[in-house]
């Protein structure tokens, strides 16, 4: 199944006329006035649409690419970016290319990013250079991961080679209808997950590029894992207060690539599905917005030479019928990102209390049949998690002496000394409690409060829900501690001097 349909037929009426209006080419002619339609994909890391075609384990970036109409002589060009850490060209990469584009620099430094953003304007440019009489140019951006960071600095960067007329972007391009410019529209910005460091202990990374989404976009929707905790992937929300763009910031569940797409089917012993869920809304929402995508009829028939891309979509009714139970389950769900964030993390607390005591071999399992040369490093990940599992019961005590410690008021102190006393005896003489913040507080009061979960809610997490920690280094306390969520301040956009190129280092962010 899929959705599509799900939306009223006065609803698809209205997408209808608003694609009608959006590309009056598709009821005119190839050599009159244009307004071409260009969708930009930029992929996650280690995500290559290529590469990932052996193992099935596209992200849900490719997929919507695959699902996108790309029809030159109706001005739609869908534009995909390899994700950082993978090629930009699997067929012919210099030594260079190889070195920039590797999964230890390319996926753990954050080279090649200024590369990515250059080919997306190269192919930008070269499809434009294609139409005639062009009077609007209409663009959606889409990104997973890094990605999702690459496509909100792309559009800043592509709004600063604008020049501005009555405070709206143009293009400078002598094929416009006008000789000189035509008007840009961001339509869209679909994203998943944004994630803005690099590298596996990497924190708070700096790029040189601005991530805050300027208001001329029209409508902007970000997807956002509940329950990713690995701290070297911090969150950079979309919701800035003053200047954000009008659209939504949604939480769904499971781990980063539970919402972006990336997993193979069976790995970790797990259906691949999951993250179809975002990927047939974000679809549909972007298709309701005026986003050509192909609806599933037209994948099915003979609108794409890829008849494998309509099966992309897909996702079992069983799916579906454990999701609406586990959405019905979500106590807090509301506007502020860390309450809804928060009601997630209790049910995942609850299935974790659940099979902490069970056999964790059973969650993984299925893995080691995939491939017999992974066998060892499975075995060594499950002999982490089993160790890791065993000692939370211990690093609980230790953590909630410190979360006690972290509420201790000075005028209590002398009531907390025998505690103070007897946690060294117990954890030894190093024994420091440190202050935990507000946040922190709240995840242990999600543990504490968490409960065992009904059949249903089980079954979601044993069987579509990832560990995005398996075969990461455990530290203690990681699955109690908060994914950090990194804000950006409104990025002012001002336009380009004629003739002058703006390179992608030279965009600033403000991360004060």
């Amino acid at each position: 199944m899929q959705d599509w349909s799900d939306s009223s037929f006065e609803t698809q009426m209205q997408a209808a006329q608003k694609r009608q209006e959006l590309h009056p080419l598709l009821a005119g002619c190839p050599t009159c006035e244009q307004k071409p339609w260009i969708s930009v994909f930029f992929d996650g890391t280690g995500n290559n649409g290529e590469i990932d075609a052996d193992k099935k384990k596209w992200s849900n970036i490719y997929r919507l690419f695959q699902g996108h109409a790309d029809d030159q002589t109706r001005g739609i060009f869908p534009i995909y970016i390899p994700g950082p850490g993978t090629p930009l060209s699997v067929s012919n990469a210099g030594w260079l290319s190889k070195l920039r584009d590797s999964g230890a620099l390319g996926g753990g430094f954050g080279l090649g990013m200024d590369a990515r953003m250059d080919k997306a304007f190269k192919l930008f440019s070269r499809n434009l250079a294609d139409c005639q009489r062009v009077s609007r140019i209409d663009i959606a951006i889409f990104g997973f991961s890094r990605g999702a960071t690459l496509a909100r600095a792309w559009i800043n960067l592509l709004l600063k080679e604008c020049i501005w007329e009555k405070g709206k972007p143009h293009w400078r391009m002598l094929n416009a209808k006008n000789g000189v410019s035509a008007e840009i529209c961001i339509r869209y910005v679909g994203l998943f997950d944004t994630v803005e460091s690099v590298g596996m202990v990497a924190k708070n990374w700096s790029p040189s590029q601005c991530m805050t989404l300027p208001n001329v976009v029209e409508r902007c929707v970000h997807y956002v894992s509940a329950h990713e905790l690995r701290g070297a992937f911090p969150l950079t929300t979309v919701a800035d207060a003053a200047g954000a763009p009008p659209g939504e910031e949604r939480v769904w569940p499971g781990m980063h690539s539970d919402v972006g797409g990336g997993y193979r089917p069976n790995e970790q012993g797990r259906f691949d599905t999951l993250s179809r869920l975002p990927l047939n809304a974000m679809r549909l929402d972007a298709y309701l917005a005026g986003v050509p995508f192909l609806s599933p009829a037209e994948l099915k028939g003979n609108m794409v030479e890829n008849k494998h891309v309509f099966d992309y979509f897909e996702y079992d009714a069983e799916l579906k019928n454990l999701y609406d139970h586990y959405k019905s389950q979500i106590s807090d769900a509301s506007s502020d990102l860390d309450r809804t964030i928060i009601s997630h993390m209790k049910l995942y607390y609850g299935w974790m209390k659940l099979r902490q005591d069970g056999d964790i071999d059973s969650l993984y399992g299925k893995v080691r049949e995939e491939r017999a040369d992974l066998a060892k490093e499975l075995e060594n990940e499950l002999s982490d998690q089993r160790k890791y599992l065993r000692k939370i019961p211990f690093e609980n005590l230790s953590r909630k002496e410190n979360v006690e410690w972290a509420r201790l008021k000075i005028s209590d102190f002398r009531k907390y000394r025998e505690k103070l006393e007897s946690a060294r005896e117990t954890y030894g003489k190093n024994f420091r409690p440190y202050e935990l913040n507000s946040r922190q507080l709240t995840y242990w009061d999600a543990w504490e409060k968490s409960v065992v979960p009904d059949e249903k809610i089980t079954k979601f997490f044993d069987f579509y829900v990832h560990d995005s920690r398996a075969g990461f280094t455990f530290n203690s306390g990681d699955y109690l501690e908060p994914r950090e969520v990194l804000e950006r301040k409104v990025c002012s956009v001002e336009p380009a001097r004629r003739g002058k190129q703006i390179a992608a280092s030279n965009i600033g962010v403000d991360h004060q």
